[in-house]
């Protein structure tokens, strides 16, 4: 049979028109290694079958082939296809629904894929997630093994930012802390501009990890932690350390702090922290925070691929959108307070994310410029609100626990991170235009819950910050806290009254 004998008898058994295109639902994944790209059935009739239709007898291969999808969508069903009995005309009467085992994609927006390479479609769709779930579990591994390892004697400075902290004086720390993040943004806008150019995701990872061959001067260039040597004892370079800090900055060290070579044990475990109601539900809901925090931030972006448009453009958008967040949140924190900001930051974003509900179901594609500006809107928040809970909690947590509350609460961030591939696939469990707005539904319900709860901590701005489990307990309760003598205070008097005895003998 002849290609216009094909076309005649196509034309005449199984008429149909179809939408212009063949466009399916992009999700994003990180570095484009898990975007799943538009796909459909390869057709066994054509050994070279490609995405693209290419000829009118490809065209009416594909119409005769590939079902319709149930879902408006995406054009074509992405899982199955129709087979004829041999030798007898293509209608729907004696077509078979059969279960693809080979696939052809798109090639326009990525060229390569992980999840295309792989054939991560169809049932086997959730596998995406599931590899985006062990990234997220080895960056937690790696914070609990490196943080481990930081601590330990003859380690030097593995936490580069923890390190960056704790270089600077007590009135500079918000400001290094937050700073730090816009460092973030500056590696999500190179990657917007690597995946663009590059379209490979074996590239793209090469051109990402290739930079970080870059860190190993940072052994001779970054000191170590003045604090983590005095704790170590090894005060004699950590006061040449902070002379050499002094000398650069053209300003002269204490006199007290070179003698004071020595700090009280303060340290406590983690369990403190569930010792008594008043910090339980603290705890909790600073958990709570920085879980819902990082599921939203990377959520957001995984999402990136469903809100219509250029998918780089808005990679790149959501990327951009991060450094004024950080510029607000480093004008404001020290003007509203950490608690205000927080709340702000989270409500922002949540209602902003929750309300592409309405542009999504009652606008459709016309809409999809504000539900992309809805969507940048819950990235701003979230962004600013994840540079504000370090700064937040860390003030929450009584000195004695500090460390190790923080380190839990990066670790519980961790695990929201491990959330977010499955609640950004979520839509794909729903059909229609709701399964769409589903993802950002949930991460702006999850934030606004998570910054009502913030409502009951109380504010550290402007007061003397908890150093024992006893201040933690009292502070923020309307009592006469910020009246008594902390023990760091008790211990340096202390100190002072031993080394003015010591010069008058």
């Amino acid at each position: 049979m002849s290609r216009q004998e094909i076309y005649k008898d196509v034309k005449r058994t199984m008429p149909r028109t179809r939408r212009k295109g063949l466009r399916a639902r992009r999700s994003s994944r990180q570095n484009g290694s898990y975007l799943e790209i538009d796909t459909k059935c390869k057709l066994p009739q054509l050994e070279n079958d490609t995405y693209e239709i290419r000829s009118d007898y490809q065209r009416h291969l594909v119409n005769i082939t590939i079902p319709d999808s149930e879902d408006e969508a995406i054009e074509y069903d992405r899982c199955h296809y129709y087979i004829y009995p041999y030798g007898e005309s293509p209608s729907k009467q004696n077509a078979t629904k059969v279960t693809c085992t080979e696939w052809v994609y798109d090639k326009s927006v990525i060229t390569k894929s992980f999840a295309s390479e792989m054939h991560l479609v169809c049932q086997d769709t959730l596998l995406t997630s599931h590899a985006q779930m062990i990234f997220y579990f080895g960056v937690l591994v790696g914070d609990l093994l490196f943080g481990i390892l930081a601590d330990t004697q003859n380690v030097h400075t593995f936490r580069v930012k923890g390190s960056g902290l704790e270089m600077v004086g007590p009135s500079k720390r918000n400001w290094a802390g937050i700073v730090i993040h816009m460092f973030f943004a500056v590696g999500l806008v190179y990657l917007a501009g690597m995946g663009y150019f590059l379209r490979d995701w074996q590239h793209v990872g090469l051109s990402i990890a290739a930079p970080c061959v870059l860190f190993l001067c940072y052994w001779w260039i970054i000191p170590e932690s003045p604090r983590w040597l005095i704790s170590r004892g090894r005060p004699e370079e950590a006061v040449k350390i902070l002379k050499k800090v002094a000398l650069t900055n053209k300003a002269n060290v204490p006199e007290k702090l070179l003698r004071i070579q020595d700090e009280p044990d303060n340290h406590g475990n983690l369990w403190h922290l569930f010792s008594s109601k008043v910090l339980f539900v603290r705890t909790m809901i600073i958990f709570l925070n920085w879980a819902v925090v990082s599921l939203m931030y990377y959520g957001v972006t995984m999402n990136v691929g469903n809100m219509g448009g250029d998918f780089y453009l808005n990679f790149f958008l959501l990327a951009l959108i991060e450094f004024p967040a950080y510029s607000i949140c480093i004008y404001l924190v020290d003007k509203i307070g950490r608690k205000k900001l927080h709340c702000g930051c989270m409500l922002l974003g949540g209602f902003a994310c929750a309300s592409t509900i309405f542009t999504v179901l009652f606008g459709g594609k016309s809409l999809e410029p504000l539900t992309l500006t809805l969507a940048i809107i819950g990235k701003l928040g979230a962004s600013g609100a994840f540079c504000v809970i370090y700064v937040f909690s860390a003030e929450l947590y009584p000195t004695v626990v500090r460390n190790a509350g923080m380190g839990a609460s990066s670790c519980i961030a961790r695990i929201g991170g491990m959330l977010a591939p499955y609640v950004a696939k979520s839509g794909e469990l729903v059909d229609g235009r709701f399964g769409k707005a589903l993802p950002l539904v949930i991460f702006g319900a999850a934030s606004v819950f998570a910054g009502l709860m913030c409502l009951l901590l109380p504010e550290t701005l402007n007061q003397r910050l908890p150093e024992t489990i006893e201040d933690g307990n009292k502070f923020g309760r309307g009592n006469d806290y910020n009246d008594s003598t902390t023990i760091v205070e008790k211990y340096t008097k202390q100190k002072e009254k031993q080394l003015v005895s010591s010069e008058s003998l």
